[in-house]
């Protein structure tokens, strides 16, 4: 009897510590179900604000990026050149020359002069430019001109340069100087260059062009500070040479001869 009322006892005993095993697991598990679920709000939370931080923080310098870079331009790029099938203007080299440099910019430009038939851009580590291109031809005729316009800080496009092809032959065969006196091999010779330490001052491109009439093709460079660079070609059918003329802005406000070259003409057969 006495044996059997203690393994009775160390049953109920075990009941109890089993209970007690019990509750306290289920208390430890509830409990740490409540912590997961504080650390998992609070990683939560963390996640957010880096999540926000970065998008905040992003959206802040792409902004600040495109307004940096951002331009004032009033049209956009592809609305500056003409659709196929349309006309440019048709210019003359006293239209070129009186383009103005006092800062208009390429809207204001294509405003005035009309779109282009061709934009380019080029772009350098500190500097990006625009060029508008005019191109006229036809079996008798082939005229380029060329605008050339620089990002400012502000982000505007000024003109800064323009260069032109064949106006000058343009001129002159309009003005009825295509058939002056010809080339010849004593005339290039005696030609005069312009020599700065010795003060001698070249031949006038007026003069050359009044005496010799209507170059093959021309060439001419104007600068924002109005230097200009003009080269002409003629061909010398006596002696079967191409002659190149360079004439540079000289202080008297002329252009003077710079450079002179001539090599033989595939075009011209001496036999």
């Amino acid at each position: 009897m006495v044996k059997m009322k203690k393994e009775e006892d160390l049953g109920t005993l075990v009941e109890e510590l089993d209970k007690d095993i019990t509750q306290r697991y289920a208390i430890e598990d509830v409990t740490s179900k409540k912590k997961r679920i504080q650390y998992g709000v609070i990683l939560f939370a963390v996640a957010f604000l880096v999540v926000g931080s970065f998008l905040f923080y992003f959206k802040y310098h792409l902004n600040t990026v495109q307004e940096q870079h951002a331009t004032p331009l009033k049209m956009a790029l592809s609305d500056m050149t003409v659709a196929e099938g349309e006309k440019t203007k048709e210019w003359t080299y006293d239209q070129f020359m009186k383009v103005p440099y006092k800062n208009i910019t390429i809207d204001e430009f294509i405003q005035t002069y009309g779109k282009a038939d061709n934009l380019s851009q080029t772009r350098t580590s500190s500097l990006t430019s625009l060029i508008l291109d005019y191109t006229f031809y036809d079996q008798n005729r082939f005229e380029f001109v060329s605008f050339h316009f620089d990002e400012t800080e502000e982000g505007n496009y000024v003109l800064v340069m323009k260069t032109a092809s064949n106006l000058l032959k343009q001129k002159c065969a309009n003005q009825g100087k295509s058939s002056q006196k010809s080339w010849t091999k004593e005339a290039y010779d005696k030609l005069l260059l312009t020599n700065e330490e010795t003060n001698v001052k070249g031949e006038q491109l007026e003069i050359i062009l009044k005496s010799y009439g209507e170059p093959e093709g021309d060439s001419v460079v104007v600068f924002e500070d109005g230097f200009m660079l003009v080269t002409l070609n003629y061909l010398s059918y006596q002696d079967g040479e191409m002659l190149n003329l360079m004439f540079e802005s000289s202080d008297d406000d002329s252009l003077r001869l710079l450079n002179k070259d001539s090599f033989a003409s595939p075009t011209v057969n001496n036999d």
